[in-house]
């Protein structure tokens, strides 16, 4: 993965914004509402408003984005996969140790808690 500072990300996102506007493409989008086309002029302000800096061990993403935001991403790149896409996604050693846990746990004591049948009874049972 190639990293960049905070100025060449910045610079190649403008880069991009340019390309895709004088590629006539920019209406297009906007009606997929795969980007959002501003309403306002830029403002002088907003130009020479110095971009934020990075801190030390932090990347563009994290500088540029709030949490809400970055999760918002997540979600959003999440839901752009398709089924096979994200069960092709490999599990981690950690998360391979868990369930295999998990599964061992099950098989020594049996399922713990109610099936959605025996739930249900329960209820009725309950409101009788």
């Amino acid at each position: 993965m190639k990293v960049f500072g905070i100025t060449e990300a910045k610079n190649q996102l403008s880069a991009l914004i340019d390309h895709v506007r004088h590629g006539g493409r920019l209406s297009r989008l906007g009606r997929a509402r795969t980007v959002r086309i501003g309403t306002k002029k830029l403002t002088e302000n907003l130009i020479l408003t110095a971009p934020p800096r990075a801190l030390k061990g932090s990347d563009a993403v994290q500088t540029l984005l709030e949490e809400a935001e970055r999760l918002d991403l997540i979600e959003e790149l999440w839901k752009s996969l398709t089924e096979d896409q994200r069960d092709s996604i490999p599990l981690t050693n950690t998360q391979i140790t868990e369930l295999d846990r998990r599964l061992d746990l099950l098989e020594k004591e049996g399922p713990i808690g109610f099936s959605p049948e025996e739930l249900r009874e329960r209820i009725k049972r309950q409101r009788s």
